[in-house]
């Protein structure tokens, strides 16, 4: 009996030493590396001072850069790349800080230390190596496209004028698509999510992006996207760093030298499954020139930046000018019409103007374009492009504050006039049209001109909706290496330029209608 006892006994020790502790945790890819020294790296010296790495990522790119909404556990290529670099620094998963980064952010990010890497899908350009230093490259892919299955577009030759291509502002694809294909439409959104949920709501034809991204997100939608052809471009994905820190470049560089297998590991378990087989790419050790480049070396001084790049200016600035020309007739015509039956004698009329006025004002303009944006599609009603959605966004949310001036003109005629006009036998339009408007009018023109103004500055808004208006020129104009405070400087130039001309037609209305006294 005892000999029994004893293998059992024997037995269940061999099992748990063969198992594990219950709860044990699975051994990490990377282990965290003791008292790490890196001289003349300022950047390692501030994680060091701070004990902690805060990293630039993208959270929308399944596979390689997501995050679980539920759990906010981050995963993907990059994300793991991320915290193999930490790892090697000396930092665990617990004193990282994930910090999310548009693409037309990236290099102002880093040149302002918001972050002390940026591992998400950064491709490496001249034009970039201006302003930042780049690790790597860590992988190396090329830009494809995705579609809704069963379109007839399967390859880059099949883009024309009547496909609309979109992909993420400030991004190196849609770059590529409009100087490589000038005639193809662009839609351009800050993530890449809103360009997928814009192909499956059919306002464009074709998502364009690096070939695992789109693989990462075909894989979300299986029954309703595929990628399609071959990749078109080379894109080469490094880490983004602050410029002059070659100590840190070098670290990193090292760090993917030397261990192509703790690489094949990170690229089996996230791109493993995609099919593809990508071979780790050799760094580049490039020499790079030290401290950040100044504007005029990094791109256009002063009217240049303007100069060199009319074609965006042109377009933005056009695009601008549609927005508050179209966006404000319809707000006028809109805002008399709430305006009047604001006042109406009619019960109806005065409750549904003041439910217009109050829901929509009460409104944040951003959820509105959210609505014309993502909303209105989904009710599978005609999309005629984002433009017009744009403009019908401001109008109708500019409507509510034009109601209001007018209401207010109005207020401002005596009653005695409008009784007057009625006790003559004039109908109400008439006696609005006639007597009330004309007088009103006179007393409007400052607060209306002031309400045009905030519509001409609220323009800005639809950079956000894929508009391209002088609000999302500095994200196109930082791919061709001009500095984001010039160009920020020119777009604010410009705005007080049209601010003031608006404010000269305000004083001629004033004098011409002023009444005598």
């Amino acid at each position: 009996m005892r000999r029994v006892v004893a293998a059992l006994v024997g037995a269940i020790i061999l099992l748990i030493a063969a198992v594990g502790p219950a709860g044990a945790e699975e051994q990490p890819l990377f282990p965290v590396r003791q008292d790490v020294t890196l001289k003349g790296s300022p950047t390692f010296d501030e994680m060091k001072a701070r004990d902690g790495v805060v990293v630039g990522v993208k959270e929308d790119q399944p596979g390689l850069g997501a995050i679980d909404v539920v759990t906010g556990e981050r995963s993907g290529f990059d994300v793991d790349i991320a915290r193999w670099i930490a790892a090697s620094l000396g930092f665990g998963e617990e004193q990282i800080t994930y910090k999310a980064i548009a693409s037309a952010n990236r290099e102002q990010a880093i040149k302002n230390g918001d972050i002390d890497y940026y591992v998400g899908t950064y491709s490496i350009t001249d034009a970039r190596k201006k302003q930042i230093d780049f690790a790597g490259p860590y992988l190396t892919t090329g830009q494809s496209l995705m579609v809704r299955k069963g379109s007839e577009i399967r390859s880059e030759r099949d883009l024309g004028p009547d496909t609309k291509v979109c992909s993420a502002t400030g991004s190196s694809p849609i770059q590529n698509i409009k100087k490589e294909f000038p005639q193809v439409p662009t839609t351009e959104f800050d993530v890449y999510s809103a360009c997928v949920e814009a192909l499956r709501n059919g306002q464009v034809d074709v998502v364009t992006t690096d070939q695992p991204i789109l693989l990462g997100y075909a894989s979300l939608y299986p029954d309703e996207m595929e990628v399609v052809g071959e990749p078109f471009t080379e894109e080469r994905y490094g880490v983004g760093l602050r410029k002059g820190d070659d100590a840190l470049r070098s670290w990193i560089n090292r760090l993917f030298t030397d261990h192509p297998g703790t690489w094949q590991e990170i690229y089996d378990r996230n791109l493993g499954s995609s099919g593809i087989t990508i071979p780790q790419p050799e760094v580049d050790e490039y020499r790079s020139t030290g401290e950040s480049a100044a504007p005029e070396e990094s791109g256009s001084s002063g009217a240049g930046v303007i100069t060199d790049n009319l074609d965006l200016w042109g377009e933005a600035l056009r695009n601008t000018l549609l927005l508050f020309f179209a966006g404000g007739a319809l707000a006028l015509v809109l805002g008399f019409v709430v305006g009047a039956m604001r006042v109406s004698p009619v019960p109806v009329a005065r409750a549904v103007g003041a439910v217009y006025v109050n829901l929509i004002r009460n409104t944040p303009l951003t959820v509105i374009f959210f609505f014309f944006a993502f909303g209105y599609p989904a009710l599978g009603l005609p999309t005629p492009g984002f433009t017009v959605l744009a403009i019908a966004a401001l109008g109708i949310y500019t409507a509510t504050y034009v109601a209001e001036v007018i209401r207010a003109g109005i207020n401002t005629v005596p009653p005695g006039q409008a009784e007057a006009a009625r006790a003559i036998g004039l109908p109400f339009t008439k006696v609005m049209t006639l007597v009330v408007l004309p007088q009103a009018f006179r007393s409007v023109v400052p607060p209306m001109m002031s309400v045009l103004i905030a519509l001409l500055k609220n323009t800005t808004v639809a950079a956000g909706f894929s508009v391209a208006e002088l609000g999302v020129i500095r994200a196109n104009l930082s791919e061709r290496g001009e500095d984001a405070l010039t160009v920020l400087l020119c777009v604010a130039a410009i705005f007080v330029v049209l601010v003031l001309v608006l404010s000269a037609i305000q004083r001629t209305i004033e004098n011409r209608w002023k009444v005598a006294r």
